[in-house]
């Protein structure tokens, strides 16, 4: 990706240790004209570019991390970059003396691990490869590439490595256990270098910096979470499913930077041309949407953290207990059995109780407060909406994805390409008179014998297309025209090899079939009445996809407060639970969208915990007025009775702190 810039990413080594010494100095004072800025060496050649464009002058002092945190903290330095999120315990440091800041993220120092474009070892490594590859006790142990995977040739690998002071060597470092890397890589004073060394042997591995990286390269791909293998780029540093990369924070006081010099050099942390100087000093920049929320958060004075979420998570406490109960459309009763079998087998003091016997009962049970959550394909209705209402009960809806089936047709038949539910229903539903061949579903269609290649029957992607296309009721058909098999592979295959042939597929095998080399097939669009809409990710998210419908949660909202349906909220939206989520047959969700849903969480259980603290003092109000009468009839409270109280007030006590571990 341009010229080589691995030469910039970290000030020289004497200058960084001169500069570290001032750390046990007293930080010069803010002023207007001037900016104080600590903390991180790896990030200091950033801080630095960003005062060079914008031509703010900026006094830069290489703390370290950690000590330059605790000076904005204290209020000595109005800006500290930082090479990973502020701590919780930093956080709280900063609340205790009164510092808000805003939290920007301008970019990344990302690695590539790269080979020769002539490799045949396999491309992505898991973590526990990586650390077999590269770990200290590696060193004259592994030796070749049979050794890091059996999928692997035995072929003698070559590992090429960053100088060992090097920012990049450090980050590479944390990935693997022991201390240091294996001692028999071979050293690279450049990526230049590096990636001439792998060019001349196919067995060769070379981490470089990400912004090095050309088509002259194979990049290999790092699995370290659910969603499998990663490529290097903006976006899976961004949402921490590539784990060679850390972030460059910039943290700065908001009180000081409301106006004047920080004010303005913030502005062009987050500018327009943000990216175009953090890719010049050699790192990665920002996606495009992290660059806008910054600008943002500047303009409407948003502090604390926005991209660091994920530090102040919520826990799930080993010990926690209650019971969770559940209703709603059975039809998503297998993802709520797998979800609540894996979180009992871990957290065995809860129990949850799932009775999904349709939306309706789900609706009118959530409203009466017999179930904390209830699964629905349809928001509740207006009506629904108001019995919640009349008794209190403020809904809150959950987002988890989309159900959608999806439709290929043997290649050669062109009059499949696109077509009407009534089409639909007419080919797959159970009729007075079932057609046989396609010209008795359309006139202009051809006379070619329908055959369908279908999942077994009752399943989700089948009672979706006959909801969708013939209504409720509706049952497949069950004649010599349908084949139903599991595998999704043969379906496809199948249909290739039959003119005529429909094959029908839940969305995410839909998907993977798009992905396979298979030949001779093509995507049938759906037309609901408003013309042909494909059948593609974006489609479904936007609605406009009729074999597709959401997968919410609705969770009454005074649940919220409760550990029990907070712990299994949060692990249903745990990275891990991705899996659980494609594997019944969920779409249109990005790995990425994990950490926003733990977001959304945080946020619902702050508005319930608040909403509670409303309604409280109210019922406690009331309740004085009712034992008014009673407290004047007994003038003073007996020995016995304040001592019942101590002890009450005492087992309150103890529960509360229970609960919240």
């Amino acid at each position: 990706m341009g010229s080589f810039r691995r030469a910039v990413k970290m000030l020289p080594l004497f200058i960084v240790l001169s500069l570290a010494l001032l750390g046990a100095l007293p930080l010069r004072a803010q002023d207007e004209a001037n900016i104080t800025a600590v903390g991180s060496g790896v990030v200091a050649p950033l801080a630095q570019a960003f005062a060079d464009a914008s031509g703010i002058p900026l006094n830069l002092e290489i703390t370290g991390t950690s000590r330059g945190l605790q000076a904005l903290c204290s209020g000595e330095a109005g800006l500290a970059v930082s090479s990973r999120p502020l701590s919780v315990e930093e956080e709280s440091s900063c609340a205790a003396q009164n510092i808000s800041f805003y939290e920007l993220l301008p970019g990344f120092n990302g690695l590539a691990l790269v080979s020769s474009t002539g490799s045949t070892f396999a491309q992505c490594l898991t973590s526990t490869q990586l650390n077999t590859l590269l770990a200290p006790t590696a060193a004259n142990q592994i030796t070749d590439w049979a050794q890091v995977n059996p999928d692997n040739a035995a072929d003698p690998l070559e590992v090429i490595l960053p100088t060992l002071e090097s920012a990049d060597y450090a980050l590479l470092d944390s990935l693997v256990e022991g201390d240091g890397l294996r001692s028999d890589g071979i050293t690279a004073t450049s990526d230049e270098e590096a990636i001439s060394a792998v060019e001349a042997n196919p067995n060769a591995v070379a981490v470089i910096n990400f912004e090095n990286v050309s088509d002259a390269v194979r990049t290999l791909q790092l699995s370290a979470t659910a969603a499998g293998c990663a490529s290097p780029s903006a976006e899976s540093f961004a949402n921490r499913s590539y784990p060679a990369a850390e972030p460059l924070f910039f943290y700065a006081n908001a009180e000081q930077a409301a106006s004047g010099a920080l004010r303005d050099y913030l502005e062009a942390v987050v500018g327009d041309e943000a990216a175009t100087i953090v890719a010049d000093t050699g790192f990665t920049p920002a996606p495009a949407a992290i660059l806008e929320t910054g600008r943002a958060l500047l303009e409407d004075g948003n502090t604390g953290r926005e991209f660091s979420r994920y530090v102040s998570e919520f826990r799930i406490s080993e010990t926690v207990t209650g019971t969770v109960n559940i209703g709603g459309a059975g039809a998503g009763s297998e993802y709520i059995r797998q979800a609540t079998t894996a979180f009992t087998s871990l957290y065995p003091g809860v129990t949850i109780n799932s009775s999904l016997l349709g939306t309706v009962d789900g609706a009118r049970r959530l409203c009466n407060g017999e179930v904390d959550i209830a699964v629905f394909f349809t928001p509740l209705t207006d009506e629904q909406l108001a019995n919640c209402e009349a008794v209190n009960v403020v809904p809150v809806t959950l987002n988890l994805g989309y159900n959608a089936a999806a439709l290929v047709a043997n290649a050669e038949s062109e009059y499949l390409q696109c077509l009407t539910l009534e089409q639909l229903a007419s080919a797959f539903a159970i009729s007075d008179a079932l057609p046989e061949t396609w010209d008795q579903v359309d006139a202009s269609f051809s006379a070619d014998p329908i055959t369908l290649f279908a999942p077994p029957a009752g399943s989700f992607a089948t009672d979706l297309l006959l909801l969708a296309s013939a209504g409720s009721g509706a049952i497949n058909r069950n004649d010599d025209a349908i084949n139903f098999n599991s595998d999704f592979l043969y379906r496809a295959a199948a249909t290739a090899n039959v003119p005529g042939a429909l094959g029908l597929f839940d969305f995410n095998d839909f998907l993977e079939v798009l992905e396979s080399d298979q030949q001779n097939i093509q995507a049938v669009s759906i037309d609901s009445g408003d013309g042909c809409v494909e059948p593609t990710s974006e489609n479904v998210r936007a609605g406009g996809y009729a074999l597709s419908r959401p997968v919410q949660l609705v969770v009454n909202q005074s649940a919220l407060v409760r550990p029990e349906v907070q712990s299994f909220l949060w692990f249903i939206a745990g990275d891990d639970q991705y899996d659980l989520l494609l594997n019944n047959g969920i779409t249109g969700v990005e790995f990425s969208e994990m950490q926003a849903r733990r977001n959304t969480l945080q946020d619902a259980f702050a508005d319930a915990t608040a909403a509670a603290l409303i309604v409280q003092p109210e019922a406690t109000a009331e309740a004085t007025e009712e034992a008014a009468p009673e407290a004047e009839a007994t003038s003073e409270p007996t020995e016995e009775s304040a001592a019942e109280a101590a002890q009450q007030a005492e087992a309150t006590a103890e529960a509360t702190e229970e609960a919240s571990s």
